[in-house]
């Protein structure tokens, strides 16, 4: 009787049910399974299951802390006055959205729009309608570097780089981004056009002005505008409550410093390049094993990367390694991905002679079709 790694490794008999496997291998179903919990490939290809919302931790701060990052709109700049691009500051607890246009995706740029919105910011607060700008966190883009950093250590507020790779520590302000570019199809379909620049101030107190769902611990009906030092300690203290949930969600994992875990693919350096197309075939863990530095964060742990990858992860982007003992088979024939996708890429680069000549070439003649025969049934 052959053993389960033979029954495995044939392709004529392989298989990830357990009670095929040991019926081919003439084994009990209890003995399949832990051949299967064992090895490497099993782990490599295992799926990748979507997070519910409870799972992630609230990316709040103290107030006064605003998200920045900018929104590229350069397809529409003909028709609104060159402006390429918004520069969006988004308080982390309130969610008060400051906005400005830019003409270029520049440091030099980003710092004027800046000043401006300080300017806006010191009457807000003695109107009581924002909190005072105390610091800022952003991806650290070039945009967000240069003279916009040096504004910010003229006016004393300090500026928190989130890591390479990852947005989560903004995910607030992804979330204005979305409400903005779903606004802006709306006035694109009512007006016909694709003018926003005009209406970006309009939009933004529209925003700043509407009761949030966001902001239901504050109170029901309660705006960006609205929340002041009693509502956002409220706000707070929701947050703070749905961490400690996501901590103990996360303990349940048990991952010890020590730990061996597997990376989520197309969450490393290497993977991220290869975008969310990914086939199914594909690794969705990487081949190697990571060890377990320590904890991060309520849902996160530090994992001891090479040089380049982002240090911090999420749980849902680990995956236990411990009980792998069936290394993979030695490496054989294979393409390199990046080779065959820069030569897909080229097959795509046309230019537009060329595309002109092709469209002004004489069409291929049309094939003869035989008349369909109507069979007498």
């Amino acid at each position: 009787m052959p053993t389960l790694q033979e029954v495995y490794d044939n392709p004529k008999t392989t298989s990830r049910n357990p009670t095929t496997l040991a019926k081919r291998a003439g084994t009990t179903v209890a003995g399949a399974k832990r051949f299967l919990n064992s090895l490497s490939s099993t782990q490599l290809g295992k799926r990748v299951i979507k997070q519910p919302a409870e799972a992630f931790a609230p990316t709040g701060g103290p107030r006064g802390t605003y998200l920045a990052d900018t929104i590229h709109l350069s397809a529409y700049s003909g028709v609104n006055q060159k402006r390429t691009s918004v520069l969006c500051l988004v308080e982390s607890t309130s969610r008060y959205v400051y906005a400005r246009g830019l003409l270029r995706i520049a440091s030099k740029n980003t710092a004027e729009a800046l000043e401006e919105i300080l300017e806006q910011n010191h009457a807000d607060v003695l109107a009581g309608r924002a909190a005072p700008v105390v610091a800022i966190r952003c991806d650290g883009g070039p945009e967000l570097r240069g003279e916009f950093a040096a504004l910010c250590e003229e006016q004393g507020i300090p500026i928190e780089v989130t890591s390479a790779g990852t947005h989560e520590r903004l995910s607030r302000l992804d979330r204005w981004v979305g409400t903005f570019r779903r606004v802006l199809g709306d006035i694109f379909d009512l007006s016909e056009s694709h003018v926003w620049f005009p209406h970006l101030q309009e939009l933004v107190d529209n925003y700043n002005e509407r009761p949030s769902r966001a902001l239901v611990a504050a109170g029901p009906q309660t705006a960006p505008a609205d929340v002041g030092p009693q509502q956002d300690a409220a706000l707070r203290r929701a947050d703070m409550s749905r961490a400690a949930a996501v901590r103990t969600r996360t303990d349940r994992a048990a991952l010890e410093p020590g730990s061996a875990v597997r990376l989520l693919v197309k969450r490393t350096r290497e993977g991220s390049k290869a975008g969310k197309f990914t086939k199914a075939n594909e690794a969705r863990w990487t081949k190697e094993t990571y060890t377990v530095l320590d904890r991060a964060g309520p849902n996160s742990y530090r994992i001891d990367v090479p040089p380049g990858e982002t240090d911090v992860w999420p749980i849902h982007t680990l995956l236990p390694a411990g009980r792998a003992t069936v290394p993979l088979p030695a490496k054989g024939p294979s393409v390199d991905k990046r080779v065959v996708s820069a030569q897909r890429r080229e097959a795509l680069n046309i230019s537009p002679q060329e595309n002109l000549a092709a469209l002004a070439a004489p069409a291929r003649e049309k094939r003869e079709r035989r008349a369909p025969v109507k069979l007498d049934l």
